[in-house]
């Protein structure tokens, strides 16, 4: 096991603020999924799927449940946003992004410390990963 006093000496500013990011952003990730949950499951706010319809649906493949519930794929659920069940969506959406908030944290560090090759790895992951998460890369079946 290495003992702290061994750890001390990895720890730099950078690292340091991509760990306090990562601590805020899952501890807001993880608030934001537990109130839209309790406003899901009160039924604050209706759902666009009703939560006792939910177990006779649980056999159903995604594309059977899709249509059944007149759904569509991609970015589609922040026109449900209104609702219940997808509100979820958005600290699911928050939680993805964290890595690239991270990521965007650090990349000051590379520069300054004149680390322009990691930058631009840096720079290359924040945008394969925006690419990703816009979609563009899907296929459709």
């Amino acid at each position: 096991m290495i003992e702290v006093h061994e750890t001390v000496q990895y720890t730099t500013p950078r690292r340091m603020a991509y760990a306090a990011l990562l601590h805020h952003c899952v501890n807001i990730g993880f608030v934001m999924l537990l109130v839209a949950f309790g406003l899901y499951a009160s039924g604050l706010v209706p759902a666009h799927v009703a939560l006792d319809s939910l177990p006779s649906q649980w056999g159903l493949s995604a594309k059977d449940f899709m249509a059944k519930n007149q759904l569509r794929g991609g970015w589609s659920w922040l026109r449900l946003l209104n609702r219940g069940d997808y509100l979820c969506f958005v600290g699911l959406a928050f939680l993805s992004l964290t890595t690239v908030f991270c990521y965007v944290r650090v990349l000051p560090f590379f520069l300054r410390e004149k680390k322009h090759a990691l930058a631009v790895v840096i720079v290359a992951e924040i945008v394969v990963l925006l690419a990703a998460a816009s979609g563009i890369f899907s296929i459709n079946h």
